[in-house]
C-alpha cells in the first residue's frame, strides 16, 4: 500500500474520532515563512517579525523582531531565532541569529542562509541547511553552519532531489532528511555525518513535516488536510483544515510536545485565508 493510500484509509477511520479542539487565526501573508514555539511553549513565532499566544488566541501587536524577515527558523529548546531579512526591492540579505524570547539580535551576517527546511541542533551551536544541486537531476546535500557563521561541513548527501522537511532527532545524535516520500531522504549520524542504514526511525519519520520531541507524535500532508499520527499505531488522531498545496509545508510542535501548530490555506466565507492553526494534544493522552 502506498503512502497517499494509507493516509487516505486512516483518513477514512478518523471520521469517528471525537473532534479535536483546533483554534486558527488569519495571517494573509504566506510569504513570510517560519512556524516555532518558543521556549514558554505558549507563544508561537508564525513567520515575519511576529507571535501569537496560543493560550488566548491573540497576535502580538508589537514586531518582536527585525521586520522584513521572509524565513525564519526556532531552535527545539525555543531559545534562539534564525532569521533572514530581504530588503524590499532588492535580493540583498542579512542572516540573524537573534534571542527568540527578547527579540535581541546576537549576531548578524550578509548571505542567505535560512531559506527553507532549516533543522537546528539541539545544543543551538549549529544548524542543517540544504544545498540545491546544480542541475535538475541533481540531488540536493546538506551543509553544516556553526554559531560563528563558519560552514563545518558541506556535501552531506541527503538521498532526495527536493527535501521536504530536516530535523534533528532530540539527542542530537542524528540528522533525519526526509523527501516527503518513504523512499527519499536519510538518516544520518552526527558523528559521522555518513548515512546510517541501520537507524529505526528512518521508515517511521520519513515522508513527516515535523514530528514531536518524545516522538509519540507527526504531522503529514494528506491531500488538502493535515494530519497528526500517533507514530507507534500510524493511526490519525486528529485532522486540521489546513491546506499546503500550495506553499511549503510547515508545521511545528511544543518542546514539550503538547502542541502543534500548522500553516496553510483555509476557506473561509468562500474565500481562502492565509492561516495557523494549532490544537492541544492532551486530549489524545
Amino acid at each position: 500500500m502506498g503512502l497517499i493510500s494509507a493516509i487516505v484509509g486512516h483518513l477514512a477511520c478518523a471520521e469517528n474520532l471525537p473532534a479535536p479542539d483546533v483554534r486558527y487565526v488569519i495571517l494573509d501573508n504566506p510569504n513570510e515563512l517560519g512556524l516555532g514555539f518558543l521556549w514558554d511553549n505558549k507563544t508561537l513565532y508564525v513567520g515575519g517579525c511576529r507571535t501569537l499566544d496560543v493560550e488566548r488566541g491573540v497576535l502580538e501587536q508589537r514586531c518582536r523582531y527585525p521586520e522584513n524577515i521572509k524565513w525564519g527558523h526556532i531552535s527545539p529548546d525555543g531559545s534562539l531565532l534564525l532569521a533572514t531579512t530581504i530588503a524590499s526591492g532588492t535580493s540583498k540579505a542579512i542572516s540573524y541569529q537573534i534571542d527568540a524570547q527578547t527579540g535581541r539580535i546576537q549576531s548578524s551576517h550578509p548571505g542567505m542562509f535560512f531559506s527553507p527546511p532549516v533543522a537546528v541542533h539541539p545544543s543551538n551551536q549549529y544548524w542543517a541547511v540544504p544545498r540545491a544541486g546544480k542541475t535538475s537531476a541533481a540531488s540536493e546535500t546538506v551543509s553544516i553552519v556553526n554559531r560563528s557563521w563558519r560552514t563545518l561541513k558541506s556535501g552531506i548527501y541527503a538521498g532526495s532531489q527536493r527535501l521536504f522537511s530536516l530535523q534533528f532527532s532530540p539527542d542530537g545524535s542524528r540528522l533525519i532528511a526526509n523527501g516527503g516520500d518513504p523512499d527519499d531522504g536519510a538518516v544520518i549520524s552526527t558523528a559521522t555525518w555518513q548515512q546510517d542504514a541501520s537507524a529505526d526511525a528512518h521508515p517511521k519519520l520519513n515522508g513527516l513535516v515535523a514530528w514531536s520531541p518524545d516522538h509519540r507524535f507527526g504531522f503529514r500532508v494528506a491531500g488538502k488536510v493535515g494530519v497528526v499520527i500517533d507514530l507507534k499505531s500510524q493511526d490519525i488522531v486528529a485532522q486540521l483544515e489546513i491546506d499546503m498545496t500550495d506553499e511549503e509545508p510547515q508545521a511545528a510542535f511544543s518542546s514539550d510536545s503538547r502542541r502543534v501548530a500548522v500553516k496553510g490555506y483555509r476557506l473561509m466565507d468562500g474565500v481562502r485565508r492565509y492561516s495557523v492553526g494549532w490544537l492541544d494534544l492532551q486530549q489524545h493522552e
